[in-house]
């Protein structure tokens, strides 16, 4: 019986569907993804999933395309985690830039029972659809919008 769970259990985790992909990477030396504690190298295509930590360093930045056509650039070194996205009715993205630079286009207007919120270590924001450029240092986060 317990096997039973722990099979029925990684078989779920496996087959999460992938929030969105990596649509571009730019720079050297490389672009990580945490999941679960466990780092791979961020290649162009690569599926990034709820709960993924993606990391740029110096002179890097990641184009991030979320399944309901979100675009989220991650600039230079920063600090991005996909807390929570739901794609289905009602549509619910929360984004936690833990530091750096992160410039994103909601392309989709949003109805009133979904969200998507960016949370930074001081700030969080509610978004409907919109570019906006989101700057997390260690003293404060400042938001732009661009449209």
């Amino acid at each position: 019986m317990i096997w039973t769970l722990i099979a029925i259990s990684c078989i779920s985790i496996a087959s999460a569907a992938p929030a969105g992909l990596i649509k571009s990477i730019s720079g050297y030396p490389k672009v990580t993804i945490d999941t679960n504690g466990k780092s791979r190298l961020a290649k162009k295509g690569a599926d990034v999933f709820e709960n993924d930590r993606i990391t740029t360093t110096l002179d890097q930045t990641a184009v991030l395309q979320l399944e309901e056509k979100t675009e989220v650039v991650i600039g230079p070194s920063s600090q991005l985690v996909l807390e929570r996205f739901a794609n289905g009715r009602p549509h619910r993205t929360t984004l936690d830039l833990i530091y750096g630079l992160m410039r994103t286009w909601v392309r989709k207007k949003l109805e009133d029972d979904e969200s998507f919120v960016v949370k930074t270590p001081s700030a969080n924001m509610g978004v409907r659809g919109t570019k906006f450029v989101t700057d997390v240092t260690r003293v404060r986060t400042t938001v732009h919008t661009l449209e």
